[in-house]
């Protein structure tokens, strides 16, 4: 059973450091922690570098304070000043030299944790008729046999993505399968308006979850708007059930608000740059055995990928996607509504700019400067940083550039 913990308040960095480390050894959990999430970011994102090999918790917010939630991966055991510290029975242990070889050998065996055998559990734990719907598309006779052949079952043993993939209840050995979709303020408000879980195999709820994703989003957004990234989005949902670290105990969320849609998938992606980023080259993924068998149920295809949202980015008049690593997970965003600008991020003179673009449409740097009655270097700074911010766009060339509200 995952470990489920309270961190004391003045939590030392040493300190948080070895209870990561041994609720990691112990199988991952959550720990609560009596802080902001942007503070528990923070402590976390030093604890770590105390523990080896690399781990990333996910940070959880919960009104506030926040869950850590403490993966439980491929790489146990994991070390902490030179020892490797277990959490058991509510206080922190060390293991002993024959759990560490087996941990060790256990890595060695497991190349990734989708294809992790789950002991307790028979092909029983499957939802048989999904299993006999996917051997008939894939032209199969013998349907526990083409499982067993696609290396998602052992000597009967299910693994974790055949649960995900065919469980008859997959929440109830993995509850990290569960997805919640839930309507917020904006991107960068966690408060939720409505939230909706969806359990179930991926097989079954895939399709279930967009289409609600659909309805919820006609209601927010121009309906032409939508359609022309309901197909982006269905790429990106996959990529993010396909990629997710699931030894995370988190749930894939996506959110629905004025400003658009976004998917947050725990685990930070481990070449350290994530998709749509310059430079960004795809690595292994992180779980091949689930991504085969997704491919295989027609779920998702291995093409175009990342290519095709580039393509339809510019299609559908967007400014790009949003990504960004943040809370140990990966935020993946859709800007195709309302931006929401917070006044209290810009100085005054870039707040009265903003109000009069509301009115006025368009302004010029020389009319910015008479404006204001300020500098060039001043006019050009206040610009270029509410550019980058996103919240001003340019348009036109040379003497004819004119800046009005990126909408």
């Amino acid at each position: 059973m995952a470990v489920k913990a309270a961190i004391k308040r003045g939590v030392t960095q040493q300190e948080l450091a070895e209870v990561i480390a041994s609720v990691a050894n112990a199988g991952g959990g959550e720990l609560l922690y009596y802080s902001t999430p942007n503070d528990a970011e923070k402590a976390v994102s030093e604890a770590i570098k105390l523990v080896s090999p690399s781990i990333m918790p996910v940070i959880i917010p919960v009104n506030d304070n926040a869950i850590i939630a403490v993966p439980d991966g491929v790489f146990k055991p994991y070390m902490f000043a030179g020892k490797f510290p277990v959490y058991r029975n509510g206080r922190i242990e060390h293991l002993a030299v024959n759990e560490v070889e087996r941990m060790f050998m256990e890595r060695w065996a497991t190349p990734s944790y989708d294809a992790r055998l789950l002991d307790n559990l028979s092909v029983d734990a499957l939802n048989l008729e999904l299993v006999e719907q996917f051997a008939s598309k894939m032209g199969h006779r013998w349907p526990l046999k083409l499982l067993e052949k696609l290396g998602l079952t052992h000597g009967g043993k299910p693994t974790v993505a055949a649960i995900l993939m065919f469980g008859a209840m997959p929440e109830a050995y993995l509850p990290q399968s569960e997805v919640k979709v839930n309507r917020t303020k904006s991107f960068s408000d966690s408060e939720k308006l409505t939230s909706k879980s969806f359990l179930g195999p991926i097989l079954e709820k895939f399709d279930r979850i967009l289409g609600y994703v659909a309805d919820e989003a006609r209601q927010v957004f121009e309906g032409g708007k939508f359609r022309c990234v309901e197909e982006m989005l269905r790429e990106i949902f996959g990529n993010a059930i396909m990629h997710r670290d699931y030894s995370l105990p988190a749930l894939t969320e996506i959110s629905i608000s004025i400003e658009g849609i976004s998917i947050f998938s725990p685990g930070v992606p481990p070449t350290g740059r994530y998709p749509a980023e310059n430079g960004y080259v795809p690595s292994m993924p992180r779980n091949p055995l689930l991504r085969r068998v997704m491919y295989f149920a027609g779920i998702v295809h291995p093409s175009p990928g990342w290519a095709m949202l580039r393509q339809k980015v510019q299609h559908c008049g967007l400014d790009g996607i949003q990504t960004a690593v943040q809370w140990g997970g990966l935020f993946i965003s859709l800007p195709i509504g309302k931006r929401i600008v917070k006044l209290d991020s810009l100085n005054p003179r870039q707040q009265e700019l903003y109000r009069y673009l509301t009115r006025h449409k368009v302004i010029t740097r020389k009319e910015y400067e008479q404006m204001m009655g300020i500098s060039e270097r001043t006019a050009r700074l206040d610009l270029e940083e509410m550019v980058k911010s996103g919240i001003l766009k340019r348009e036109g060339r040379g003497k004819q550039i004119r800046y009005v509200l990126n909408q």
